[in-house]
């Protein structure tokens, strides 16, 4: 499941090459790649978003659902997770963030400030602070291409070439309504002690877009959750350490 919100498919690559070692379904959601807009603006909400993995499942002809998502995609699997938490084979939540649980401590600013020797990183966190004092909306697009160095776990050509891509794959509407939906966010991390099925939530030890704390917060609501933070990687631990992300993901799937 791609996170974004709202973002192509396309971002995620081969996810570590992982499709050299599993076969590999990646959808574009409502509106983006080439999925077609929902009929209205409703239809971009990940509760929405959600509904749209059991017929997936059934296209599949699968009585249990194999999931690995990134990001916001991590929001619509754990809701999706809740509804169907008997229909989940394993699931892999890859840099969750933290709209389903506020409650949790939000420690990315306090990464960033923590890397404040690397050289992109002094302005990013320059970046950040003029995103808390509520700037002018003109000045938004280029206080957050300021802060993208701080999402990835070091800044070469790789990262910068990923980052460049976003602003030609992300839907503006689907970003825009994606966490409009109006849920009891406590009942549903309850329904989430359901799912039976093993987790493994990964973090990256310099995530400066969602950060850490969330990792072992989410791992702690299912039964059989593990977290485990990959060293040097950022938001998107398969453009910083592929090697790295393909081992745990492989590791933890061996054991199933």
């Amino acid at each position: 499941m791609a996170g974004g919100p709202g973002r192509d498919a396309d971002y995620l690559e081969t996810l570590a090459d992982l499709h050299r070692h599993r076969e590999l379904v990646i959808p574009d959601q409502r509106g983006t790649g080439g999925s077609p807009p929902p009929d209205t603006n409703d239809g971009y909400t990940f509760d929405h978003l959600a509904q749209d993995l059991e017929p997936v499942r059934l296209h599949l002809g699968l009585e249990r659902l194999p999931l690995l998502a990134h990001s916001a995609g991590c929001t619509t699997a754990l809701y999706y997770a809740a509804l169907h938490p008997h229909r989940i084979q394993t699931l892999l939540l890859v840099a969750p963030g933290r709209r389903l649980y506020p409650e949790i401590s939000d420690d990315s600013e306090q990464i960033i400030r923590s890397r404040q020797h690397e050289t992109p990183i002094p302005a990013a966190l320059t970046a950040l602070e003029g995103l808390n004092a509520a700037p002018a909306p003109e000045e938004i697009p280029r206080l957050l291409e300021a802060l993208t160095p701080a999402f990835y776990g070091q800044w070469t050509s790789r990262q910068h070439h990923h980052a460049a891509t976003e602003t030609l794959q992300v839907n503006a509407t689907a970003r825009q309504e994606f966490n409009r939906a109006t849920i009891n966010e406590p009942a549903l991390r309850t329904r989430l002690q359901q799912v039976e099925a093993p987790v493994l939530v990964i973090t990256g030890s310099k995530d400066g877009a969602t950060g850490i704390s969330p990792g072992q917060a989410w791992a702690d609501c299912f039964p059989h959750g593990q977290h485990l933070t990959i060293p040097g990687t950022g938001h998107y631990p398969w453009v910083d350490e592929p090697q790295q992300l393909r081992h745990t993901v492989l590791e933890f799937l061996a054991t199933i």
